[in-house]
C-alpha cells in the first residue's frame, strides 16, 4: 500500500503447515514493513514481526541519511520481546547501532 511517493506500508502474513512424525506444526508469521522517504537521500525503515511458535515480537527501526555524496549516517535500533499467551510484553534484548560512512575516491 503506497498512499504517497513518500510513504509505503507492506503487511505480510505467512502460513506454514508442516506434517512431522510427531505431529502437525502450524506456523503463523505476521510482519509489517513501513518505509518513509523524507527525501531521496533520507529514509526511515521500520519492521514489526511476530510468530506464534516462539511467541516473539521484534521491532527494527533503521534511519539512513546521505548528507553528501559518498558520506552517510546510518542508525539502527532493534528490540525483541516475548508475548506469551496472556497479553504481556517481556523485553528480551535491545540493540543500537550507529555508523558513519565515507567513500574515498582516487
Amino acid at each position: 500500500m503506497r498512499p504517497s511517493s513518500y510513504f509505503e506500508i507492506v503487511p505480510r502474513y505467512t502460513y506454514t503447515y508442516i506434517r512431522l512424525p510427531t505431529g502437525l506444526v502450524n506456523i503463523h508469521l505476521l510482519a509489517v514493513d513501513v518505509f518513509i522517504n523524507f527525501t531521496p537521500d533520507m529514509q526511515l525503515f521500520t519492521q514489526l514481526q511476530y510468530d506464534n511458535i516462539s511467541e516473539k515480537f521484534a521491532l527494527s527501526v533503521r534511519y539512513r541519511w546521505e548528507y553528501e555524496p559518498g558520506q552517510e549516517l546510518f542508525a539502527s535500533i532493534g528490540q525483541s520481546a516475548t508475548i506469551p499467551g496472556e497479553p504481556t510484553f517481556t523485553p528480551q534484548s535491545t540493540q543500537v547501532s550507529l555508523r558513519l560512512g565515507h567513500t574515498f575516491r582516487f
